[in-house]
């Protein structure tokens, strides 16, 4: 039996934590919010209704009794408050400490992906990296799903996959992290694109060419940031994609749907009600871009929609400017 700490009790980290513990693993969430404690301490988590949490997973908010004896932590918070867990857990994470990243983002300024930062924290720990198609309300069901598993460390591989050896997931091992990290952020630009022209009802040939267009973008801005080309065709760049666009759990395209039916950008973010992590990976993207001098029109043009310089009802746009990149 494994112990494993998840920093984290949004529902990716909820979900991760269930299955992990129906694995056979001793499972402890880490909430750094008072937020929602007693309820989940009951059972019940607010993202999950009707569906009632495995006794055995404890959540707590102490921090050190969390970490003391984890032989696998991982890191399940939104992107932007990465460095703000890391400070609060770093006096307590073992160098023997086996450390996963599971968080989809590109940090702005620096452009770092989650696992430089953290492998930046903790320099003498193994870092690897769980990224694709998987979404909490299905994983937390015990359906079947599939992960990126990325790392350079084959130890950390076998550890990892005996964790989830008795969960129904597919874990496919690369040693690209910076490519399944770059892909898991940048589709989520590409499904709140997505999101729009569903709205708008432009119809299938478009979406094919939105989503088509959208992943060059996707495969040249990563490459351009170090991504090997063919992690980008696996289930961490093109499998995550199809998930994004395709699920009505898909936070991004919904948010890009009540853009498409002329809802603001911020009552838009509100009526979602979590973290859309496609509009905070968009100014890494940008920047990214310009850095690496690569175009990147489907992921521009979306951002001026957010950005209000351009209206949904516009969307159809985007077939006369890609035919100016011919």
């Amino acid at each position: 039996m494994l112990k494993i700490t998840v920093i984290g009790a949004g529902s990716w980290g909820t979900a991760l934590a269930v299955i992990l513990s129906k694995a056979g693993n001793q499972v402890k969430v880490l909430s750094l919010t008072k937020r929602n404690l007693i309820s989940l301490r009951s059972g019940y988590h607010p993202n999950f209704e009707g569906l009632l949490l495995p006794k055995e997973v404890e959540f707590t908010q102490s921090v050190e009794d969390s970490l003391v004896n984890a032989d696998i932590v991982i890191f399940a918070v939104s992107s932007k408050y990465l460095r703000p867990s890391i400070e609060v857990v770093k006096p307590f994470i073992k160098e023997s400490q086996l450390l996963i990243s599971v968080i989809k983002g590109l940090e702005p300024l620096t452009l770092l992906v989650p696992s430089q930062i953290i492998q930046e924290a903790f320099p003498h720990n193994s870092v690897a990296v769980l990224s694709g198609p998987s979404h909490a309300e299905e994983v937390i069901k015990g359906e079947p799903f599939g992960m990126q598993l990325a790392s350079v460390d084959l130890r950390a591989v076998e550890l990892i996959r005996k964790a989830f050896n008795k969960a129904n997931v597919y874990l496919p091992a690369t040693d690209d992290l910076i490519g399944t990290q770059l892909g898991g952020a940048l589709k989520n630009i590409i499904a709140i694109g997505y999101g729009i022209a569903l709205e708008q009802g432009l119809g299938t040939n478009f979406y094919s060419m939105l989503v088509t267009a959208g992943m060059a973008d996707l495969r040249n801005l990563a490459v351009a940031g170090g991504a090997a080309p063919e992690t980008l065709m696996g289930l961490g760049g093109l499998g995550d994609l199809i998930t994004t666009i395709g699920s009505p759990y898909s936070r991004n395209r919904k948010f890009g749907q009540l853009l498409g039916s002329g809802i603001s950008v911020e009552k838009a973010l509100q009526q979602v009600g979590m973290v859309v992590e496609g509009v905070n990976a968009m100014e890494g993207a940008l920047e990214l871009a310009q850095e690496k001098q690569v175009s990147i029109p489907v992921i521009n043009f979306i951002n001026n929609i957010i950005k209000k310089r351009i209206s949904p009802t516009k969307m159809k746009g985007l077939v006369q400017l890609l035919k100016g990149t011919y």
